[in-house]
């Protein structure tokens, strides 16, 4: 493996087993993730660039992340957003499920066996306007009548699964039950660190 890690473009893959840096700089996205490590893990990068052109889902995540642990793999993917909304939260989820196609693909490359049981993702932000009780317009509808309050509620009834532990991603033929964890960056700056485990 390391023999065809080594023959990949530096700028695109990254081994380590203490830390990566997840770097993004896109305004829509303008990210710096410091992952501190446990296991050995390989960093894909910029896999919204570079992505396979095969699949029907056009969409992709950020960075993908192969552990190595217990005898078995474990991939975490991760997607950098300035402002979580219900649109763009939408749009994450497609981004989700082409990352998984691809890595997928590039779990083939290495001839490693992959369980989707064992596919982990992440939202990564500095602004959640989902879940955003300081928001003025927010604070005025729950203020409201019974009506209005049903017409909120009707709203944000696709944005519910914002705040589960686990989501349901929609592949081609099948569905994935992936654990889903929301990195929350510093809003001035997009930094963040967070410690990768899987369970």
């Amino acid at each position: 493996m390391k023999k065809r890690l080594g023959e990949l473009d530096k700028n695109l893959v990254e081994y380590s087993d203490d830390s990566l840096h997840l770097i993004e700089d896109s305004t829509e996205g303008k990210a710096d993730l410091e992952l501190k490590l446990q296991m050995p893990c390989i960093l894909f990068k910029h896999l919204e660039d570079k992505k396979l052109q095969y699949f029907l889902i056009e969409k992709c995540a950020d960075f993908v992340v192969l552990e190595y642990k217990n005898d078995d793999w474990f991939v975490h993917i991760f997607e950098m957003k300035r402002t979580i909304r219900p649109k763009s939260w939408e749009t994450i989820k497609e981004q989700f499920a082409g990352a998984i196609l691809n890595a997928l693909a590039l779990t083939g490359i290495f001839s490693i066996g992959l369980h989707l049981s064992n596919v982990m993702v992440y939202s990564c932000y500095r602004n959640d306007k989902i879940d955003d009780s300081t928001n003025p317009a927010k604070q005025r509808l729950r203020m409201t009548d019974v009506t209005e309050r049903s017409s909120e509620t009707q709203m944000s009834a696709s944005d519910t699964d914002w705040n589960e532990e686990f989501l349901l991603i929609p592949l081609s033929q099948d569905t994935v039950r992936c654990h889903h964890q929301k990195i929350k960056l510093d809003v001035e700056t997009g930094k963040g660190n967070f410690t990768l485990s899987a369970n």
